[in-house]
Order: structure tokens, then C-alpha cells, then sequence
């Protein structure tokens, strides 16, 4: 019999059809603040994230579904026999419309505009872009850049993209390339969209040798990891505008800690690493949705969803 631990806000009708799929498993509905090992311990499936340091040890783990599509210090934690499963397809929607208002915000100035308001100044700038003929790359294109792609499209950008392998090339992308494409496409686009998670393939990818290779006056966004870019290379080139803006709401540090030159970094606009989190409700029943099928899936010995490659950290296809 499994025992299947669950530290995700759970509604009572959501336990019921959790538990439906599996009547003979044992549950336990446990708050991330009262978790002890010793409820690890007893679990052999786990719904939600938890610490790292809780799993260490506990052999009899089976499966891991977790709350985000994040999946760094898990592989190294798990046992060998482990599944991990992530929430991919939970956060494509919120995080897209997220990076699209970083984007626009800069496009139009309106961090700019937003600094003169406060000193009551009147005072017309520059120009502005648009997002009609504009070339963005979205480099990760897994769930979230594909919805970002989609809505930069329709309105009028000229997508390219760049995954882990190339398949296919969506009508809505121009291009498809794989990471070897990236210093080749980098030089005529005029915004690039990181969405890549963090992990030993991608820490500091965008170096400042790639970071210049980008075109002057670019933006750049990310809501990846922020290990994928070197943060002093990103704040030197920002200061001397040679990039046009930054729209980051991951960072490396992070938390960002106080006094980091990142903070007031010309026309940077910082989140702290919530578009992907659950200030959307919707977003959490999406995860329970997921957790509930793939509960479903292990039951009945099915191939489960968004399940990890332990050697890439990237869902198998």
C-alpha cells in the first residue's frame, strides 16, 4: 500500500477526487509549516515541493510530484528508483501575460514615464517600439515561452525559437533552432525572452560575450532561472545602455540582496520571482489538476505527465 503525503492547499472536493484514483492508498494532508521528516518518512508518493534537506535518506520514495516546473536540487536529492514529475503546463498562460507587461512597460517607457510622474515632470521622451515587425527569440521554448510566442504573434512580432531539440517549427515561429542557433540568431533581434531552467547546461549562458552579441538597444527578459545570465555582465550593459532595457523576475543572487548594484540598474524592471507563482488562483488548480491525473497514472501503471529526464532536468518526451 502507498502512502501518499500531500502538502498542497487541497480543497475537500479536491481530496475526494484525489483519492478516487487510488481508493486502497493511504493519505496525509500536511501544511509546508508543520511538515517534519517524519511525515516524509512515512510517505511513498509526495504532492508538492518541500525542502531539499527533508528528502535526504528516505529510500522508500517512489514518486515526486511537484508544485512548479523547477526541478534543480530535486534530481540530486531523490533516490535512484524515484519518479519527478513536474507542473509543466500549469504556468504558461500567467507567466506569458507576465512577460509580455515587462515587455510593453519598456517598449512604451512606461518605467520611465512612471519616474517623472513621481517628480510631477511633464516631459515627453524618446521613441518608442512596438510589437508589430519586431524579431523577439524565445529561448526555452517549452509550455510558458510557447504561450509567450503566441501572444507576441498576435500581435505582430516575428517569433523565433529555441529549444532543447528541434521537431517541428509552429506556423506562428519564423524559426526553430537548438542552443548551438543562439550566438547566430542573437544579433538581429530586437528582444530575447529567457525562459530556460537552471542547470549546469545553462549557468551563465548568457555571459557577456553573449550578452553583446546582442543587438544595441534590445531588451531582455527573464523568468527562467536567473543563473542563465551573468548578472554583473547584464548591470554593466544596461548602465551603459547598451541594452535598451531588462525585464528580470528571476535573479542570481536571489533573493536580491540589498544594496546590489541590480537594483538600480538602468531600466531594469525587477519582480521577485512570481509570475509563476500562485497570486492567480487558477493557477494552483491547475497544479492540482495535474497532480490528480498523474495520481491517476501511477495507479493504473500509465505513463505519467511531465515526468523528468534525471540526466537533462527537462520533461521526456
Amino acid at each position: 500500500m502507498e502512502h501518499v503525503l500531500v502538502v498542497l492547499p487541497f480543497r475537500d472536493e479536491q481530496k475526494r477526487k484525489l483519492e478516487q484514483q487510488a481508493p486502497d492508498y493511504q493519505f496525509q494532508y500536511v501544511q509546508k509549516e508543520s511538515l517534519t521528516k517524519e511525515c516524509l518518512e512515512w510517505a511513498t508518493i509526495l504532492i508538492g515541493n518541500v525542502p531539499f534537506e527533508f528528502l535526504s535518506g528516505n529510500l522508500h520514495l517512489k514518486w515526486v510530484q511537484l508544485n512548479n516546473a523547477g526541478t534543480e536540487g530535486y534530481l540530486d536529492s531523490l533516490p535512484d528508483q524515484c519518479i519527478l514529475t513536474n507542473a509543466t503546463g500549469a504556468y504558461g498562460d500567467i507567466m506569458g501575460e507576465h512577460i509580455l507587461a515587462m515587455l510593453l512597460m519598456l517598449m512604451k517607457r512606461l518605467d520611465q514615464y512612471y519616474l517623472e510622474q513621481r517628480v510631477e515632470q511633464w516631459k515627453p521622451l524618446e521613441y518608442v517600439h512596438s510589437m508589430r515587425g519586431a524579431n523577439i527569440l524565445v529561448v526555452g521554448f517549452g509550455n510558458i515561452g510557447q504561450c509567450f510566442a503566441k501572444k507576441a504573434n498576435a500581435l505582430g512580432a516575428q517569433v523565433y525559437g529555441i529549444r532543447k531539440s528541434v521537431q517541428d517549427t509552429p506556423d506562428y515561429v519564423i524559426e526553430m533552432g537548438t542552443l548551438s542557433d543562439l550566438k547566430r540568431l542573437l544579433p538581429k533581434m530586437d528582444v530575447v525572452v529567457s525562459c530556460l531552467p537552471g542547470y549546469h547546461q545553462t549557468t551563465q549562458i548568457f555571459d557577456r560575450d553573449c550578452l553583446l552579441r546582442m543587438k544595441k538597444g534590445a531588451f531582455f527578459l527573464n523568468v527562467g532561472r536567473g543563473t542563465v545570465v551573468d548578472t554583473d555582465a547584464l548591470v554593466e550593459l544596461l548602465n551603459e545602455n547598451y541594452l535598451g532595457g531588462a525585464g528580470l523576475d528571476v535573479t542570481d543572487p536571489e533573493p536580491l540582496p540589498l544594496g546590489h548594484p541590480l537594483w538600480k540598474a538602468n531600466r531594469v524592471i525587477l519582480t521577485p520571482h512570481v509570475s509563476g507563482q500562485f497570486h492567480y488562483p487558477e493557477t494552483m488548480d491547475k497544479v492540482i489538476e495535474i497532480a490528480i491525473d498523474n495520481l491517476r497514472r501511477f495507479a493504473t501503471h500509465q505513463k505519467m505527465n511531465n515526468e523528468i529526464d534525471f540526466e537533462t532536468g527537462y520533461c521526456k518526451r
